[in-house]
């Protein structure tokens, strides 16, 4: 596109009268585009309607002007008419003789107020044009009135007249020559009409740029241009978008001769190519201009022959040529490209008179075969005498031929002895006599391939996004630039890095094709087809045969082929005899987005004995594996080996067998190891096939199942690679952890562990050593039947990625608190996606989150000193006590260890005995618990005393605790007779026997009872009759003698001492009601 001309909004037709008449404009305008749709405008000049019901058409859509003749003082006004949709979009203006806005409107705004018209005696030029321009110089035109003279300004874009002005002039023509402008600028062009007493308004801007337009396509398709060859000079090319070859040398190409102009491309797309020469130096590429016009194949690279005929007309001297590409933008040439998917090439070339001995034309190119091409010519004038040459693509005439020859009298030449598979050049020149032509522009052709009787491709030597040589491709009912048929890196191939990739992108009905190298032998019938292949649904593959590569109808079906989603090889026999020289895979979609890949394929003789097919693994335990396979023809027997990963069989086997089925069970595996597996038909004692496998087959981990769960103690080190998930599967209904991410593929084990009493573990894999380091765990409570996964236990821990220590963090560390003492929880551990490898893992005891006594010491610090109402109190072992009065939360005492408190003892939360909880009394003070809160909880028995002064009598008394154990055991100390005394200081006599021991009473002379119930109802004390029975119950009220301890003489009626009784047993919680009968009388 040209960018050099302003246009005006409106041309202004003036009649030169000495009248002040003169012509004003308005212009209509849509925001968007579509012009009124149906709204109007009417304008008035005096009142009255000159102009109505104008209205705006799409097209143009977006503005449109007209003119409106005027007098001097004249007054307009403008009435917007609403009379179709979208009125929002649409606006108006008015501008004066001199093209200068006086006055606008919308479809909310009429014009109200009068625009009073002044015409000017001094009209400003209109029609403002570029006449001609080049690099540095630029010819201004315009049209006007009657005036003798002309000023022109020029300026950077932006500038004001007279303010910022790069040049000035005058001229008394109405045109004007700027001269010294700068190549590739823009400039801004002022033209004002001098009418002697006074200047008319300035009219412009003009833009004017002196240079070529921008072609900068925004993206182009894999490598792009890669070289051009213009004449005989050679141009690298990159992956880019523009190249600019202007500094890289001038080509030479004579007037009225073929010129060479070679294009090489590696996009693998068609490419529509257009070629410009700016003859005429004047920026612009014109229409006749156009010089070659043609279109690149997909072939990656492929050299398209541009040459073209320089005419004999052309002006000698440096011009500019332009190729412009792009695979689908540019199917109408157009030299200022900036779409997508192109490459634009500018150079300079240099026209050269034409010779005297002219070039031949017409080079041709024809009967190719894979050693041998016929080439053609048409004679530049008369002569009829000619060199040829030929070479590699890229080569010199007369520097490194591969060959040459003289042809007289007919302009064709067969060229023989050439390699097959070859890209090749060759050049003609005439010979005149007394002098040469220069060389033709050279025509590339390549050799045809040899054809094959067998081969063997793997697709690793070939480039990616590439066809291998002497195969080709061809694509149906796709139109899509992403869609592909080339070969592909892929890290999952069969044999790896590469593997052949079908892939249809958007186009569903897509069919594809992948040609073979033309064959020698299909009509043998006695080859097979051998490849490796998988695909997805909505995919289908077929074999079959071609007798046109480059045409689908010549297709003819084989076999289809049934897909799979991983690779599988396939064997397909041609055992019966075709005529055509080419087998075809075909793909044929019915999805979208959907890819299928081709690896290993082979064109190879039908063994005697064909290899068994099929091979499959399944039933994998920790110890065995079962396989199966199909028979490869009529064989009843098979070799059978399996060994480490890269064994080869009968070298190294770990293990071998000779099966008469189709099946077979390995035993005597390890767990969580990987094997491979081999199968060989035995078709007779000498007749044996080729292996088929590796199959490559992982035993199950010892703790693959939950009811397999590997014991783990507490606290106990491991290595970092002490377990293993290789070859884990996931138990049905095994659910996955509720922080786990990217679990793809599963692979779970099994441990579990003893909660410790502290209820406080960390479980970790974060422990170096092993193979993998990208680890989840879940941890859960117990499940009612190990085998049944739905009777899982609730979720109790769950970490992914806490580590610090292995790798880049991505290893567990799930810490949990609260669990219960004792309980056993399971842990489950999965590598990542389907990361599977070697581990360690731990179980840490946390200990307890509060102040602990143990051995002796209580940490952090003495409790008495430091605790508060929100802290726990765990004794584990010995002996301690609490001597002051104390507000804590929880307190918890282990089996074995005791807890004495001689004071006020208050909890916010739960107490936990397990060991012995004592409430202390002694003549000094008594320790208690205080009012507990509702929500509370008291576990375990604890033991409440009472002490008793060294008095002599009866004393009214109750427990504090409900016992499951008898009076005797508590209040008499558990004593066998009356003089046992098991407990110093502790207990007393009690009695109600002569006979010691009867009933559980101390015996004495009188068996007189010493402890009584009271019977409220009748006021009346009633003899205990058995403490061996009797419990005590809490808040339960007794008389009781109390003599002193049981090392009291009970014959001594004087006889007494101190003492503390002492009940162990169930604190009562809640607010506990005794209701008492009242006397009538007393």
């Amino acid at each position: 596109m040209r960018k050099t001309l302003f246009l005006m909004l409106f041309t202004a037709t003036i009649g030169w009268q000495a009248t002040a008449q003169c012509n004003y404009s308005i212009k209509l305008i849509d925001s968007w585009g579509d012009g009124w749709n149906g709204n109007t405008l009417d304008v008035l000049v005096n009142g009255v309607v000159v102009l109505d019901n104008i209205t705006l058409y799409d097209p143009p859509g977006d503005e449109v002007s007209f003119s409106l003749a005027v007098n001097d003082g004249d007054e307009i006004t403008a009435i917007y008419n609403e009379t179709g949709s979208y009125a929002y979009e649409n606006s108006f203006e008015v501008y004066d003789a001199n093209n200068l806005l006086v006055g606008s409107g919308d479809d909310l705004n009429d014009i109200t107020v009068p625009i009073v018209v002044t015409c000017p005696t001094c009209f400003a030029p209109s029609g403002l044009t570029v006449a001609s321009l080049s690099s540095t110089t630029a010819t201004i035109s315009w049209s006007t009135g009657p005036y003798p003279s002309w000023n022109i300004s020029w300026g950077l874009p932006g500038y004001t007249p007279g303010d910022g002005d790069v040049g000035t002039g005058t001229s008394a023509t109405t045109s004007y020559q700027i001269l010294g402008l700068t190549e590739d600028s823009n400039y801004d062009v002022y033209v004002q009409t001098d009418c002697s007493d006074e200047q008319s308004a300035w009219a412009g801007p003009l833009n004017v740029f002196t240079g070529y337009c921008t072609s900068v396509p925004d993206s182009n398709d894999r490598n792009g241009i890669t070289n051009v060859q213009v004449g005989s000079l050679n141009y690298t090319g990159s992956d880019v978008t523009y190249l600019d070859f202007r500094n890289d040398g001038t080509a030479d190409l004579a007037a009225g001769t073929s010129s060479n102009l070679q294009v090489t491309f590696d996009t693998g797309y068609t490419y529509n190519t257009h070629v410009w020469i700016d003859l005429n130096n004047n920026l612009v590429f014109e229409a006749s201009e156009l010089v070659f016009s043609g279109e690149s194949t997909d072939v990656r690279p492929t050299t398209l022959n541009a040459s073209f005929t320089m005419p004999a007309d052309a002006p000698l001297g440096v011009h500019r040529m332009r190729i412009g590409t792009a695979d689908m933008g540019q199917s109408t040439p157009n030299p200022c490209y900036n779409g997508s998917y192109g490459v634009t090439v500018d150079l300079n070339i240099n026209v050269t008179a034409a010779p005297a001995c002219l070039v031949p034309t017409a080079l041709a190119v024809a009967s190719v075969t894979d050693n041998a091409a016929d080439v053609t010519w048409t004679a530049g004038d008369s002569e009829t005498d000619w060199n040829i040459s030929w070479g590699v693509f890229g080569y010199t005439p007369g520097t490194n031929d591969l060959g040459t020859a003289v042809v007289t009298t007919t302009p064709a030449y067969q060229i023989t002895g050439l390699d097959d598979n070859t890209q090749y050049q060759f050049y003609v020149q005439a010979d005149c006599g007394a002098e040469q032509s220069d060389w033709a522009s050279p025509v590339s052709f390549t050799t045809a391939c040899t054809p094959f009787g067998s081969f063997s491709e793997n697709f690793d030597t070939t480039n990616v996004d590439e066809v291998p040589a002497c195969w080709s491709t061809l694509k149906e009912n796709s139109n899509n630039s992403f869609a592909s048929i080339a070969v592909d890196l892929n890290p999952n191939a069969i044999s790896s890095p590469n593997d052949f990739q079908f892939y249809n992108s958007g186009d569903e009905n897509a069919e594809f094709y992948l040609v073979s190298p033309e064959l020698t032998n299909l009509s043998n019938a006695d080859h097979q087809l051998r490849f490796s292949y998988k695909g997805t649904g909505g995919v289908s593959l077929i074999i079959g045969t071609m007798s046109d590569p480059s045409n689908a109808l010549t297709f003819s079906e084989v076999q289809a082929v049934t897909t799979t989603t991983t690779y599988d090889e396939y064997i397909v026999l041609f055992d019966q005899s075709y005529t055509d020289p080419y087998i075809v895979f075909k793909v044929v979609y019915s999805q979208i987005f959907k890819t299928v890949n081709l690896d290993d394929v082979s064109w190879e003789l039908i063994p005697s004995c064909p290899k068994p097919t099929s091979l499959t693994a399944t039933s994998i335990t920790t110890t065995t594996a079962d396989f199966s396979w199909t028979t490869g023809s009529s064989e009843t027997a098979w070799n059978i080996s399996w060994g480490t990963p890269g064994y080869s069989p009968s070298i190294d086997d770990i293990g071998t067998h000779t099966a008469t089925t189709t099946s077979y069970q390995i035993t005597g595996l390890d767990a969580s190891t990987e094997y491979e597996f081999y199968v060989q038909a035995s078709c007779d004692i000498a007749d044996v096939s080729d292996w088929v496998g590796p199959l490559a087959f992982t035993t199950q981990s010892v703790n693959d199942n939950l009811c397999d769960a590997l014991p783990l103690t507490i606290g106990a080190t491991s290595a970092g690679d002490a377990y293993t998930n290789v070859g884990a599967t996931v138990q049905p209904n095994e659910p996955n952890g509720t922080c786990w991410s990217g679990t793809s593929n599963p692979q779970t084990v099994w441990f579990s562990f003893v909660a410790p009493s502290s209820g406080n573990v960390t479980a970790t894999t974060d422990i170096a050593g092993g193979t993998l380091n990208d680890t989840h765990i879940a941890i859960y409570e117990a499940p009612a039947d190990c085998a049944d996964l739905l009777t899982l236990g609730m979720e109790v821990g769950c970490d992914e990625d806490g580590g610090e220590i292995v790798g880049n963090g991505w290893t567990s560390v799930a810490t949990m608190t609260g669990l219960t003492p004792g309980n056993t929880y399971y842990i489950q551990v999965d590598g990542y996606g389907s990361k599977s490898g070697t581990f360690g893992l731990e179980v840490h005891d946390d200990g307890y989150d509060g102040f602990v006594y143990e051995a002796g010491v209580w940490t952090p610090s003495d409790p008495s000193v430091d605790a508060g109402p929100t802290d726990d109190i765990f004794v584990v072992d010995g002996v301690t006590n609490f001597t002051s009065a104390m507000e804590v939360n929880n307190i918890t005492v282990m089996s074995g260890a005791t807890l004495n408190v001689e004071a006020v003892l208050t909890i916010n939360g739960d107490i936990t005995n397990d060991g012995n909880l004592v409430f202390v009394s002694t003549a000094t003070g008594n320790g208690e618990l205080a009012a507990v809160p509702g929500t509370s909880s008291i576990t375990g028995n604890v033991t409440v005393e009472r002490y008793m002064k060294a008095k002599r009598s009866y004393r009214m008394v109750s427990s504090a605790v409900t016992t499951s154990t008898s009076v005797h055991d508590n209040w008499q100390e558990g004593a066998t007779s009356n003089t046992n005394n098991p407990n110093p200081g502790f207990g007393t006599h009690i009695t109600g026997s002569t006979t010691d021991q009867m009933n559980g009473f101390d015996g004495t002379i009188t068996g007189n009872p010493s402890m009584f119930t009271v019977n409220v109802g009748t006021q009346m004390f009633e003899a205990v009759t058995n403490t061996d029975v009797n419990t005590l119950t809490a808040g339960e009220p007794y008389l009781l003698f109390v003599r002193g301890d049981r090392s009291v003489d009970l014959t001594n009626d004087l006889a007494a001492g101190e003492t503390v009784l002492r009940a162990t047993g169930s604190l009562v919680t809640g607010t506990q009601t005794q209701n008492y009968a009242t006397s009538n009388a007393g």
